[in-house]
Order: C-alpha cells, then sequence, then structure tokens
C-alpha cells in the first residue's frame, strides 16, 4: 500500500520493484511501452527495464532503426507500465525518452549475456526477413567468425532514457476497490504532489 505521508514516487517505485524481484518469477523488470507514430497510431511492446537512478531514469535499450526508436525520433512522449501479476500491483508512467551518450549504451551492450550480444550484432531489428533460417545462418556464420573475440557494439545500438513526469502506483483489492495513487511533477518546481484516484 502506498502510504499518504509518502511523497517521493521513487522510494515508492524502488521499494515494488525490489519486492518484485523477490516474488516475481518471469522477467520482473519487464514494462510495457506505448509509443505514437507520426501518423498518430499508437503501438505498444514489452521491454526490460536495464538500469534505473534518480538521475538519469529508467533506461531500456533497442536498436535506433527498430519501429519504437522510430516512433521516438518524431514524438519523445511515451507511456510505460509495469505489472505484477503474483503481487497484484501495477505501476504506470507517462513522461519523455532521450536517447543515453555512446559511453552509457556501449556499457549496457558490453554487459548482456555473449548470446544476447551475437543476436543484436546479426539483427536488423524490426525489419523484414526470409525466414527464421536465414537469420539462424547468420547468427552461426557470426558466433564462427567472432569465435572468443569481443563482439563491438553495434552503432545502432542504444540506451533510452526515460524521464517520468506522473506515476500512479495501483494495488488490486477484492470486489474491485482497488487503491489508485497518482503522482505528478510540477515542471518548474520539479516537486511531486499526491492525490488519489476512485477504484
Amino acid at each position: 500500500m502506498v502510504q499518504s505521508s509518502e511523497h517521493d514516487p521513487l522510494t515508492v517505485f524502488e521499494s515494488w520493484l525490489t519486492e518484485a524481484y523477490l516474488q516475481e518469477l518471469t522477467d520482473p523488470n519487464a514494462m510495457a511501452i506505448a509509443t505514437v507514430s507520426p501518423q498518430g497510431h499508437p503501438s505498444v511492446r514489452n521491454v526490460l527495464l536495464k538500469h534505473w537512478s534518480r538521475e538519469e531514469g529508467l533506461i531500456f535499450c533497442t536498436s535506433s532503426n527498430s519501429k519504437k526508436a522510430k516512433h521516438l525520433e518524431q514524438n519523445k512522449h511515451v507511456a510505460l507500465l509495469f505489472y505484477w501479476k503474483s503481487l497484484y500491483r501495477q505501476i504506470s508512467m507517462e513522461g519523455t525518452v532521450q536517447p543515453t551518450d555512446r559511453e552509457t549504451s556501449e556499457h549496457l551492450f558490453a554487459i548482456r549475456p555473449r548470446e544476447s550480444q551475437l543476436t543484436t550484432y546479426v539483427s536488423k531489428q524490426s525489419q523484414p526477413m526470409e525466414s527464421p533460417l536465414v537469420f539462424d545462418t547468420h547468427l552461426e556464420k557470426a558466433r564462427s567468425t567472432l569465435k572468443n573475440d569481443s563482439i563491438p557494439c553495434p552503432e545502432h545500438w542504444s540506451g533510452y532514457q526515460f524521464s517520468p513526469h506522473t506515476i500512479e502506483f495501483w494495488v488490486g483489492q477484492p470486489y474491485r476497490r482497488h487503491q489508485r495513487t497518482l503522482y505528478t511533477k510540477d515542471a518548474h518546481s520539479q516537486q511531486w504532489s499526491q492525490s488519489f484516484l476512485h477504484p
């Protein structure tokens, strides 16, 4: 439950995320991200939260050639959603996204498992391909060529920083008596205000 005396949503977020890592069986750092195309068409998909801090915000990674990245070039406003079924909780956020610096992107690539690095190195994310067999062939070729060499971070691979301006915490309760607490950041003072919503 979000206490009414708690006016720092990032503290609450950190606490909930820590609990999720302890109790959620699969991908506790999974978050849905919704973007909008230049034509105004929404699109949503799951990504993994790779890092977060008060200073840097929430960071995920993707190819700058991906559909979501192309959307972000035109519209930096997005919505995020964490849902933890085992905890019966969710956190929804709205805010803006910008690419990280190159050093951060390369660091995030370097700490990925080697097989994930290989996939990223070979993949032309979101682009059409003839069949999965074609991708597997390219993957095996890269694995054979690189062997034990370090895998270079592709130029198109980037981290993205999300900075929230609204955060809503939802706690599921029986008979739809859900608890909803909304935090809104003032654009000038950068201070958070708290309010409560009907279920």
